[in-house]
């Protein structure tokens, strides 16, 4: 079995699009660290942890490139490297801080967290990396990793298997519990893909704080769905 991890060579990122990092933008270490600074003096973490989303997106594109089979992860991907760039910028390790800088701490914080996720997730062994690059210049579909399965019990018949499928989904949904008004807004059904800024104003919070509701309520179906 191979164990999914991030090498110093495995730099080039695959482009991809996901909700939670729309617009983020490359951020310069020392404009990352002067913002930490001010977290760190008392400041909102807010700033910070919006700056720091395109570290999580050159992580997931890394990760797509060199590993193809974690695809299906995408999204798991995203929100675990938030969550954990979430928890760094509201508990900054000083000594860590002064060393070697933000950026570095939340890249490390964020790669170990994915890696971890990913490895407990999947049910099957990987691929290698060079495994898969061969599969692909051999004009190959890459080795997916399998989740699910194709068998069926007795009860259950393979025409019946997307209906099912949506029950869970509103059985899950229906199962998460919202910690305040605004989780209680989100989950809305009129409020369904309406934009991060439109949702902001509406409320009357920052951008960021969306980010982050979205993201831990997604967390949260995820775990009801596993």
């Amino acid at each position: 079995m191979y164990y999914i991890h991030l090498k110093h060579y495995h730099n080039t990122p695959a482009p991809f699009q996901h909700p939670l990092l729309d617009g983020c933008e490359t951020v310069s270490q020392d404009v990352l660290n002067a913002k930490a600074q001010k977290v760190i003096d008392g400041g909102d973490p807010e700033d910070l942890i919006m700056s720091l989303r395109f570290c999580v997106s050159m992580l997931v594109g890394r990760f797509l490139e060199s590993w193809p089979d974690t695809l299906p992860y995408e999204d798991d991907m995203v929100s675990q490297g938030m969550l954990e760039v979430s928890r760094l910028c509201r508990d900054i390790p000083l000594d860590l801080f002064a060393e070697r800088g933000i950026l570095i701490i939340a890249n490390s914080r964020a790669q170990q967290g994915i890696e971890l996720m990913l490895n407990e997730m999947r049910s099957l062994a990987s691929a290698s990396s060079m495994q898969q690059m061969r599969r692909i210049r051999r004009g190959e579909d890459p080795a997916y990793l399998q989740a699910t399965t194709n068998e069926y019990t007795e009860n259950v018949h393979p025409e019946d298997e997307r209906d099912e499928m949506t029950r869970e989904i509103m059985d899950a949904f229906v199962k998460i519990v919202p910690e305040d008004e605004i989780d209680v807004a989100l989950m809305q059904e009129r409020n369904w893909g309406r934009g991060y800024q439109e949702l902001a104003d509406e409320f009357g919070v920052g951008v960021g704080t969306i980010h982050r509701r979205k993201a831990r309520l997604y967390k949260k179906y995820l775990e009801l769905t596993r």
